[in-house]
């Protein structure tokens, strides 16, 4: 059983050195959703990788109603804990999700899948899964079979986990993008980014 919470949350997944979520943290107010951040690594590993991660962290823990959670891994079918002990949420963020290391099209197809089938429960009724990919990427753009089979196949890894494809809006970078496949390094977005949200 869901325990009773004061409001919504907004959870970012994946989110590098945390600087995302910091990001909207600034604009956090006693009356917006609560905001969690969350990251793959331990602490100590995490602040042993990214050097924003301790300035970020504490921007968050410091905003209303905002927190930080380490080891998230949404290979995990219970990544953010027990259902009952976080607040639904309007909307979960992923964005430019890729695995650690060199580009694979299976292994970021199983990441996509994962991130559709075990976040779901923790979806509010009416809640919206974000996903930031470039247009290559998600595939609804592909000009012949080569391009849609270097895809992602986003949009049929959704519908296999009962998500619809229901609105797509332009990337608005607003923060800084410090993690590079997982390691501390700036990267620059091509290729038409945009936000690819998913309901159920």
């Amino acid at each position: 059983r869901r325990s009773v919470f004061r409001s919504l949350a907004t959870i970012v997944v994946g989110d590098g050195d945390l600087s995302h979520s910091a990001a909207l943290a600034r604009k956090q107010t006693s009356s917006t959703p609560a905001l969690i951040g969350t990251v793959l690594e331990p602490m100590r590993l995490h602040r042993e990788t990214y050097a924003g991660s301790q300035s970020n962290a504490r921007i968050i823990t410091e905003a209303p109603n905002s927190s930080v959670q380490y080891g998230v891994d949404v290979y995990s079918s219970c990544c953010l804990g027990p259902p009952s002990s976080v607040p639904p949420a309007d909307n979960i963020i992923f964005n430019f999700p890729h695995i650690p290391g060199k580009a694979n099209v299976k292994y970021n197809r199983l990441l996509i899948s994962a991130f559709f089938k075990n976040t779901r429960q923790y979806l509010a009724p009416n809640g919206t899964l974000s996903l930031a990919l470039l247009s290559s990427q998600m595939g609804c753009n592909a000009r012949d079979k080569v391009e849609w089979k270097a895809s992602w196949n986003v949009q049929s890894l959704a519908m296999e986990e009962g998500f619809y494809l229901s609105r797509v809006t332009p990337f608005k970078l607003d923060y800084n993008l410090s993690s590079y496949r997982g390691r501390d390094m700036d990267f620059r977005v091509t290729d038409s980014p945009s936000v690819y949200q998913f309901k159920k």
